[in-house]
């Protein structure tokens, strides 16, 4: 046996493992209704190379790690108490603008 034929068959295998990996996660993927997980699991063992985009689209849809730098809750919301009142800063008592408590929207 050459050595082209141990290539030929090292790179099958690769993508094989590589197919088998993108399918488990694929179906165990919320974002795909079932027809939608049937055909790309067609796609992905029909047309060689194909998980790079079944992988992408799986990608796009995991929600990101937050770093420090990504906190947006830290520090100030942008006037928004996310009770439903705009302002953030107190919670009005009850008047419409739901702002700090002196009628105003905002508070300041």
């Amino acid at each position: 046996m050459s050595v082209g034929f141990w290539v030929v068959c090292g790179i099958a295998g690769l993508v094989a493992a590589i197919n088998v990996v993108t399918t488990k996660r694929l179906w165990a993927s919320p974002i795909f209704e079932r027809p939608q997980k049937i055909a790309q699991s067609v796609l992905l063992w029909l047309i060689p190379g194909s998980f790079f985009v079944v992988r992408q689209a799986l990608v796009d849809h995991l929600p990101r790690r937050a770093t420090a730098g990504d906190d947006w809750t830290a520090g100030d919301t942008g006037g928004i108490d996310f009770e439903g009142n705009f302002g953030g800063h107190g919670h009005g008592g009850g008047d419409v603008g739901g702002g700090g408590g002196d009628g105003t929207v905002g508070g300041y």
